[in-house]
């Protein structure tokens, strides 16, 4: 008799669970080579990072399923490589996430490095605009130097604040060292005074050009800070963790230490066996043995008198009653010579261990099969 094809379909848990195996492969997979992705630039610590990676969840799910066939010795060596690849992927994954936050904190100091000085350089100019805009007091009211130059180009004629032509010749346009005659000094007074407003209206001019130049800057300064996104936070978890646990005694080093030691292991440990797990319930019963042919007994038919253990063509199994296809399927697991438990007699056909122990009492009572106490759990071998 063939038994049958033993394969299930994957339904909407399974590929949840293979949805998730694959997100969190993917996750180690950044962490492993998220460099080499972005940059394109492959070396050998990310190609090796990724086949440890594979090996081992293979590695993991193979040893459940060796050790579920009996082959102690395959099962046992899948343990000892999957316990290897773990650690070679922990201390891969450590030290690339300990550089990472390396790179991200020194990244950090250097942004808030250079936004200090952006709010150093801005006190500094505000601080100079304050003083300019002091000094420009002190020339309130004071005229422009084209209106005092205008004033200086009409000072030359006839009347209140003009100086004579003839004095103005004879002085040489009223040079200091031209007016030393009483008169000419008195005619020339007001040339001196406008030569004493012009020189303070440059000096007004000079400083509103420098507070011009300095609000330029200081607008240019507030951009950036807006553009910068502000300081990053540089203290990581272990120092936060490590603070708190300071204030009931801890030691702060010690404890921010081991902390960010163990952040990282956990990440690693908690990425790869999720993996496994998702990925095994994801394909458990998808690779069991083939269809095979084997010789069934069959099952005797009670008479007219007592229940039938077998349904009439087109009816339904009693429940309880024995299953004929299943029994194939259970003798088809005892063959070389393999003693499995109802355990992992379960777990090989994809049903309840109930369900598997009751089809076995049927096949031990028609003398089919034959229990071994093994521990605490009993063998099961063809009779």
């Amino acid at each position: 008799m063939t038994t049958g094809d033993n394969t299930r379909k994957m339904g909407g848990p399974q590929w949840l669970a293979l949805a998730a195996g694959l997100i969190v492969i993917g996750a180690t997979v950044s962490i492993l080579a998220g460099d080499a992705i972005a940059t394109g630039k492959w070396g050998q610590d990310q190609w090796l990072g990724l086949v440890i990676l594979a090996a081992t969840i293979a590695f993991g799910l193979l040893r459940k399923r060796a050790w579920g066939e009996g082959k102690w010795a395959s099962a046992i060596a899948f343990a000892a490589m999957f316990g290897l690849g773990t650690i070679l992927l922990v201390y891969s994954s450590m030290g690339r996430q300990e550089a990472a936050r390396a790179d991200r904190a020194q990244g950090a100091r250097n942004a808030n490095a250079a936004i200090a000085s952006l709010r150093s350089e801005q006190k500094r100019i505000e601080g100079d605009i304050a003083r300019l805009k002091g000094e420009l007091k002190r020339y309130a009211g004071a005229r422009s130097p084209v209106e005092v130059q205008a004033a200086l180009d009409a000072i030359v004629g006839n009347g209140p604040n003009k100086v004579p032509a003839r004095i103005w010749r004879r002085t040489r346009s009223c040079a200091a060292d031209e007016t030393t005659r009483p008169d000419s000094a008195a005619a020339c007074r007001p040339v001196f005074d406008l030569r004493i407003e012009n020189g303070k209206a440059i000096e007004k001019a000079r400083i509103e050009h420098d507070v011009a130049e300095k609000e330029v800057q200081r607008a240019a300064i507030v951009a950036k800070l807006q553009t910068s996104g502000g300081e990053q936070v540089v203290v990581a978890k272990a120092e936060t963790f490590a603070e708190l646990l300071s204030l009931i005694g801890f030691d702060k080093a010690t404890v921010e230490h081991v902390v960010s030691r163990v952040d990282v292991l956990l990440i690693t440990l908690f990425l790869e066996l999720s993996a496994i797990a998702a990925l095994e319930y994801a394909f458990a019963g998808l690779m069991v043995a083939p269809a095979q042919t084997v010789r069934v007994v069959e099952v005797p038919v009670a008479n007219d008198d007592d229940e039938s253990p077998v349904p009439p063509e087109g009816g339904k199994r009693r429940r309880g009653a024995p299953d004929p296809e299943l029994g194939a399927k259970i003798l088809v697991l005892f063959k070389d010579g393999k003693q499995p438990n109802q355990r992992e007699v379960a777990q090989a056909l994809g049903v309840h261990p109930s369900t598997a122990g009751r089809e076995l009492r049927h096949l031990e009572a028609q003398g089919l099969v034959r229990r071994t106490a093994d521990g605490k759990s009993k063998r099961i071998a063809v009779a």
